[in-house]
C-alpha cells in the first residue's frame, strides 16, 4: 500500500542525504575546532541523529561568526536547514537558507551560493513553492553545469525532477532525472547515478509503464548492489525495494509472486547495510516496509514480526512521521487476528504520533495538497470504525455514550487535519486555543455528524440529552455516486430531476434521525459534512412534500471544536461592505449589487468600497483601522481543489487566502473576532469535495466566527435578494444567524420566479449558527 505522507517524508531524508554527501565535500576551513564539530555533525546526520547534529552545528556556528567566517557560516547554517527539512520544519528551513544565502554572495563565493539556491530550491519544493522552487533549481543547474561542478549539477537535477513529477509532469521530470544522470556519470559519483537511475524507474512506475519500469528497476538493483556500504546504498535499496512492491499491486498473481520475492531481497540487503552503517532509521524503514509486504501476502505473523523491529528500532532515534505508520500496521494486524482491544490501542498510539506532525503536513509536501483523507487519514477513520465496532457490544449506556463520544472526537481530529492539509497552515490549531468546542448545542438543536466509512454511512446525533448512533447500509461508492448526480441535477434550474436524488439521500441522512428529532422539538440542525457530503446544500433535501429548509433552520460547521457559538451582539454593529458591479479581469458584471451595497449600508453603519475603490489595499487598510463586526464581499469567488487556486475577486486583483487571513488578523481588535463574513458569489465544482473543504473551511481560516457563502454562483438578482433579506432580520433579537438565513431561503422559496432550490440552495451558513 503506497501512502504518500510517509513517502514524502521518505522522499526528503534520502535526498538530503545525497545532497549531504555533496556537501561534505566542501571547502572548509581545517584543523580547527569548528571544521571538527561540523564533520562530527555530518556523521550524527547520516545516521538520522538530527537534533544532535543541529546541536553540534550550533556549537560550530558559534565558532564561525566569532571568527568572522561568512563561509563557514554560511555552509553550517545550510546543514542545518537539511537538518531542519528532514524533521519537517521547513520554515526554519527557508529562514536559515536565506541567510546562508546573503552570507555566500557578501563572501564572494559564486559557488556556495549556488549549492545554497539548490537547498533552498528543495526547501521550497517541500513546502509546495513550486514556481519559486523550480526557477532556483532551473537556475542552480545551469550554473553548475557551466561551472562543470558535475555533482551538485546532478542533486539539483534529481530535486527538479522530484518536484516535476510531483506536479504530474511525467517526461519532463523523466528528462531532468536523465540529465541528472549524465551529470552524475561526468562527475564519476556512483551513489548519485543510482539515485537518478531509481528516480527514472518511480516516474515509470508512476506514471503507469510497467515494463519500462521493470526493466529499470533491475538496472538501479545491480548499480545500487555494486555500491559499498552507506547510508545512500541503504535508502535506494528501501526505495527500489518498495518500487517492486507497487508494480506487484498491479500486477497477474504469479508475476507478483516474483516482483515480491525482488522486493523482499531489496528491503532484506537493506537491513544488513543499516546495521552495518548503524542507521536506525533505515533499519526501521527497511523492517517496516518487509512488514507490509507480508501483511499484503497475508503472512499476518510474519508481518507482526518485521512490523514490531520497525518499531524497536526507533526506540532511541525517536521519529513519530516514520513510527504512526508501525504503529497503524500493527493495529492492523492486531485487527485481523480479531484483538479488537488490543488493535484500538495500536491505532491510538499511531494517532497520537501522528498528531504530534500535524503542522508538518500543514506546512506543506510534495505532490497535490488535499489528499489527506485517502492517505494519513484513513487512520483516523479506521480507528473511529474500530470504536463503533466495540460499541456494538458495550451494554451500559454511560459506556456507550463515552465510547460514541470518542468515535466523534477521533472524526474530529480528522477534519482539523483535513482543514490544515487544505491551507497548508495551522489555522485549527490557531482557532483551537481560542475556543472550548461545543458540549451543549441548545434547548432545540440538534448536531447531525455522518462519518462516510467504505462499507456503510454512520450517524451520530448530538441532542440535548446526549448522542445516539444511527446506521445506514449505504457504502461510500453508491453515496458518493448519489450525491454527485443530486448536485449536478440540482444546479439545473428548467427540470425537477433532482428531486428522486434528494429523496433518496433525505432517506438516508434524516429519515433515522427523524423521529428523535420530532421527539425533542428540534428547529435548528447543525450538520458537520463528510467527505462527499461537503458538496451539497442538506436544505434542498425533499421528503417528497417539502425540502429540509421548511422544518430546520440548518448551518454547516467543518466540526463541532472548530465552531465557536457564541450570539450575535446587536449593539454597534459595524459592516465593512466590498461590491464590484463591472465586468473585471474576465469577469461578468454583478449589476444588482450596486442594490444590494446601498440596501446593507442603509441598514447598517460602516464603510462601503464598491468597483474600483473594491481593491486589495482599501480592504487591508479598513480593516486595519476599524473592528467591523460583518465584512461582506459581493463578487465572484472560486475555491478549487488546490487553496492556491483558490480566490475572491477584487477590482485590481485576486485575493486569496493566506492574504484574506493576513487582512482579518491585521485589525488590532483581534480579540474581537469578525462576527460575520459574507462571500456572496462563490463557486465549486461538483464533485470536487476538496473544493467545498475549502469552503467550508473559510470562517476558521478567515478567523470569522461564522460565514455564509455559495456553492454554486447564482442569479445575480436572486443573490442580492436573498442577502438584502437575512441581513434585515438578522437586525431582529429574535432570529439567529440559523433563522436569518432560513426565512431569506423561505422567502426565495415562496416567490415563483425563485422557488427552484438552485436559487436559493447554495447559501450555506458555516461556523457559528447563533
Amino acid at each position: 500500500m503506497e501512502h504518500r505522507f510517509l513517502s514524502t517524508a521518505f522522499y526528503i531524508l534520502t535526498g538530503l542525504l545525497f545532497s549531504a554527501a555533496v556537501w561534505a565535500a566542501a571547502e572548509l576551513a581545517t584543523g580547527s575546532t569548528a571544521a571538527d564539530q561540523v564533520r562530527t555533525g555530518q556523521q550524527y546526520f547520516s545516521q538520522g541523529q538530527y537534533e544532535e547534529a543541529l546541536a553540534t552545528w550550533n556549537t560550530a556556528l558559534d565558532s564561525y561568526r566569532d571568527n568572522g567566517d561568512k563561509a563557514g557560516q554560511a555552509r553550517v547554517l545550510q546543514y542545518k536547514a537539511e537538518a531542519y527539512l528532514a524533521i519537517g520544519q521547513y520554515n526554519k528551513a527557508t529562514t536559515h537558507l536565506k541567510s546562508a544565502l546573503s552570507l555566500a554572495g557578501d563572501n564572494g563565493n559564486d559557488r556556495l551560493a549556488s549549492q545554497v539556491a539548490i537547498s533552498l530550491g528543495t526547501a521550497y519544493m517541500l513546502s509546495n513553492r513550486t514556481a519559486e522552487a523550480r526557477e532556483l533549481l532551473e537556475k542552480a543547474i545551469a550554473e553548475e553545469r557551466a561551472a562543470k561542478r558535475w555533482d551538485s549539477a546532478a542533486v539539483a537535477g534529481n530535486n527538479l525532477g522530484g518536484l516535476l513529477a510531483s506536479e504530474g509532469e511525467f517526461e519532463a521530470a523523466i528528462s531532468a532525472y536523465q540529465q541528472a544522470l549524465s551529470d552524475a556519470k561526468q562527475a564519476g559519483n556512483n551513489e548519485l547515478i543510482t539515485k537518478a537511475a531509481t528516480n527514472i524507474a518511480r516516474v515509470y512506475v508512476d506514471s503507469g509503464q510497467q515494463a519500462r519500469a521493470l526493466q529499470q528497476l533491475d538496472d538501479a538493483m545491480k548499480l545500487a548492489q555494486a555500491l559499498e556500504p552507506s547510508h545512500t546504498k541503504a535508502y535506494t535499496l528501501i526505495s527500489i525495494g518498495r518500487l517492486y512492491s507497487r508494480v506487484s499491486g498491479g500486477s497477474e498473481e504469479s508475476a507478483a509472486e516474483e516482483l515480491e520475492k525482488l522486493a523482499e531481497q531489496a528491503f532484506t540487503a537493506a537491513v544488513g547495510v543499516a546495521e552495518t552503517t548503524g542507521d536506525n532509521r533505515a533499519l526501521s524503514f527497511a523492517y517496516g516496509y518487509l512488514g507490509e509486504l507480508n501483511e499484503q501476502a497475508g503472512r499476518v505473523e510474519q508481518a507482526m514480526k518485521f512490523t514490531r523491529l520497525a518499531t524497536y528500532h526507533l526506540q532511541k532515534t525517536p521519529a513519530p512521521e516514520i513510527s504512526y505508520r508501525w504503529q497503524w500496521q500493527e493495529g492492523r494486524l492486531l485487527r485481523a487476528e480479531g484483538d479488537t482491544d488490543l488493535a484500538i490501542s495500536a491505532y491510538q498510539r499511531a494517532v497520537d504520533d501522528l498528531q504530534t506532525i500535524r503542522p508538518v503536513l500543514a506546512a506543506g509536501h510534495m505532490g497535490k495538497h488535499g489528499e489527506f483523507r485517502n492517505d494519513a487519514g484513513r487512520l483516523y477513520l479506521d480507528l473511529a470504525d474500530l470504536l463503533l465496532e466495540k460499541a456494538d457490544t458495550t451494554v451500559e449506556a454511560d459506556k456507550l455514550e463515552a465510547g460514541l463520544r470518542e468515535v466523534r472526537a477521533t472524526v474530529e481530529m480528522l477534519k482539523g487535519a483535513e482543514l490544515e492539509d487544505y491551507f497548508r497552515d495551522d489555522c485549527v490549531a490557531a482557532l483551537k486555543a481560542k475556543t472550548t468546542g461545543i458540549d451543549q448545542l441548545g434547548k432545540h438543536t440538534a448536531a447531525i455528524y455522518p462519518i462516510v466509512l467504505p462499507d456503510r454511512l454512520e450517524i451520530l446525533l448530538s441532542m440535548p440529552d446526549g448522542i445516539r448512533r444511527y446506521t445506514v447500509a449505504v457504502n461510500a461508492d453508491e453515496l458518493k455516486s448519489e450525491i454527485n448526480r443530486f448536485r449536478a441535477r440540482l444546479e439545473k434550474r428548467t427540470t425537477h430531476q433532482y428531486r428522486r436524488h434528494a429523496q433518496k439521500i433525505y432517506s438516508w441522512l434524516i429519515e433515522p434521525l427523524e423521529s428523535d428529532l420530532q421527539a425533542q422539538n428540534i428547529d435548528t440542525l447543525v450538520f458537520i459534512p463528510d467527505g462527499v457530503l461537503r458538496t451539497i446544500p442538506i436544505t434542498a433535501l425533499y421528503d417528497g412534500k417539502n425540502f429540509l429548509i421548511s422544518r430546520y433552520a440548518v448551518a454547516v460547521t467543518p466540526g463541532l471544536s472548530l465552531t465557536d457559538p457564541q450570539p450575535l451582539p446587536r449593539g454597534n454593529v459595524k459592516l465593512l461592505v466590498a461590491g464590484l458591479t463591472e465586468s473585471v479581469q474576465g469577469f461578468p458584471p454583478l449589476p444588482d449589487v450596486k442594490g444590494e451595497v446601498a440596501t446593507l449600508n442603509e441598514l447598517y453603519d460602516g464603510a462601503v468600497l464598491e468597483d474600483k475603490g473594491f481593491t486589495q489595499s482599501n480592504i487591508a487598510q479598513e480593516l486595519g483601522d476599524t473592528p467591523f463586526s460583518i465584512v461582506h464581499l459581493a463578487s465572484h469567488g472560486k475555491f478549487q481543489s488546490d487553496v492556491r487556486d483558490t480566490f475572491l475577486l477584487t477590482y485590481d486583483s485576486k485575493l486569496n487566502m493566506d492574504t484574506l487571513e493576513g487582512f482579518m488578523a491585521s485589525t488590532t481588535y483581534r480579540d474581537q473576532p469578525v462576527e460575520l463574513l459574507t462571500l456572496s458569489a462563490c463557486q465549486t465544482a461538483v464533485g470536487d469535495d476538496k473544493a467545498a473543504l475549502g469552503l467550508g473551511g473559510v470562517a476558521v481560516k478567515a478567523g470569522a466566527r461564522s460565514a455564509v457563502a455559495t456553492l454554486w454562483y447564482i442569479n445575480d438578482k436572486a443573490s442580492s435578494l436573498l442577502v438584502t433579506e437575512f441581513y434585515a432580520n438578522l437586525k431582529s433579537p429574535d432570529f439567529s444567524k440559523a433563522r436569518a438565513l432560513q426565512q431569506a431561503q423561505l422567502t426565495l422559496l415562496a416567490d415563483p420566479r425563485f422557488k427552484h432550490p438552485s436559487y436559493w440552495a447554495p447559501f450555506l451558513l458555516i461556523g457559528n449558527w447563533l
